[in-house]
């Protein structure tokens, strides 16, 4: 008997094409893998690639972050060429520690991201009170009207015995920053803006990042032929309200002085009803009379002494392109917010630049940034609630004191002696 056994064995082959963006140039690293088995690669600098697949299989799929996933079916003959869609709202599928880009499926902690996006429709000083009602766990109070200055960000609660007065760790491009110099930087350089809420951040920060990490991508250049934006945008804010309480004019609170008989007050020192009045001489009552109906003819209005419709202004140029190997990303940003407060006043100016240079497997990038800010502040912004605060005084001056000079302007410095409340509210300082 003879017999004759024979075997066949599953003949592999090469499949090779290129993967390209919107734009039609290639994108390196894309993954692209072989539909029902574990074969898989990356494509080259150039979106090139090469893949060896077993006979039977029908499709590759190709992934890439920031990119809509996309199958083909596998062409009985010739290379294949894919395109890939930038995705929107991939941005939101992608978490930035400031260490790793990771997948949101495969992050384990817990973090929210936010598109840069929605920092550019809002004129803010400071990037953080555009986060407001942004993110869940994240609560944002701005503690002053003073443009540029930091609101006060509460990640999951108070976690320290500072209490309020502990903010996050911010985190730009893998470098850490203070809360205050965010009012030097553009943020509309933003890319996206990941919020880190739990133990993860400590893990990763340390103490620092124990109140939570607030981690932040700026813009990286795309390959293409160079593309130039320009944006301009106005603003105005308005301002107090002053009705939400029925003050006393002049001869109001002249009386109210007169009728509580309060010493050290024109209504009464100066009233016939005094006492005093009858001891002193013709002289002496004519002078007091005299000052009692002067003051009379004085009826300030502070709220709109001391306050302003604000005006903000921002004008923004950048440019973005390059090539597959090497791409840039500048931008020159100019920004000017008048406060509400009279004096009050944020003006920035701002420089980015961005590179990135890709060799194979290596890529070397270079951040860098320039801020300027000229901050203006009333003094009553860091003396808190004081005679120099604008928004007490408003309520609290005395209608018949009069803030001005003799030549008519303004009083902004602190004579002395200075017996009017109204003379310390407008003296100012400037900071830079």
């Amino acid at each position: 008997m003879l017999l004759t056994a024979s075997q066949l064995f599953a003949q592999n082959r090469i499949i090779k094409g290129i993967v390209l963006d919107e734009k039609e140039v290639g994108l390196s690293g894309v993954t692209v893998s072989a539909k029902g088995s574990t074969a898989k690669t990356t494509t080259a600098a150039n979106g090139s690639f090469s893949i060896s697949v077993p006979a039977n299989t029908k499709s590759l799929e190709f992934s890439y972050i920031g990119y809509s996933s996309v199958t083909e079916s596998i062409p009985s003959s010739g290379n294949l060429s894919v395109g890939l869609k930038a995705a929107a709202s991939d941005i939101e599928g992608v978490i930035v520690t400031g260490y790793s880009r990771e997948k949101k499926s495969q992050f384990t902690g817990a973090a929210t991201v936010l598109s840069g996006k929605i920092v550019e429709t809002v004129p803010v000083g400071a990037f953080d009170q555009a986060l407001q009602g942004r993110a869940p766990g994240l609560l944002v109070n701005s503690g002053s009207g003073q443009p540029g200055t930091s609101a006060n960000i509460t990640i999951r609660g108070i976690q320290s015995i500072s209490g309020a007065g502990a903010q996050p760790l911010y985190v730009v491009d893998g470098i850490p920053i203070a809360a205050s110099d965010m009012a030097s930087i553009n943020p509309n350089d933003f890319e996206s803006i990941n919020i880190l809420k739990d133990a993860s951040a400590a893990a990763m920060y340390g103490a620092r990042g124990g109140l939570g990490v607030i981690s932040i991508t700026t813009k990286r250049g795309k390959s293409g032929a160079p593309t130039f934006t320009y944006r301009s945008q106005y603003g105005f804010t308005q301002a107090p309200n002053a009705t939400n309480f029925d003050l006393m004019n002049t001869a109001e609170i002249l009386q109210y002085e007169e009728r509580l008989k309060l010493t050290g007050n024109p209504g009464w020192d100066y009233s016939k009803n005094n006492p005093s009045y009858a001891l002193q001489t013709p002289a002496v009552q004519a002078r007091r009379t005299f000052l009692l109906d002067s003051l009379g003819q004085i009826n300030t209005n502070y709220s709109k002494l001391l306050f302003r419709q604000g005006f903000s202004q921002n004008q923004e140029l950048s440019t973005s392109g390059g090539s597959d190997k090497t791409r840039y990303f500048m931008s020159f940003g100019y920004f000017d917010q008048q406060g509400t407060d009279l004096k009050s006043r944020l003006t920035r100016y701002t420089t980015r630049f961005n590179f990135e240079q890709t060799h194979g497997k290596l890529t070397l990038q270079l951040n860098s940034t320039i801020g300027y800010a000229i901050t203006n502040l009333s003094e009553g912004e860091f003396r808190g609630n004081s005679a120099r605060n604008a928004f007490q005084l408003s309520w609290r001056a005395k209608p018949y004191e009069n803030p001005y000079a003799a030549d008519g302007s303004l009083i902004f410095v602190i004579p002395q002696p200075c017996g009017l409340q109204i003379c310390h509210v407008l003296s100012t300082c400037n900071y830079r």
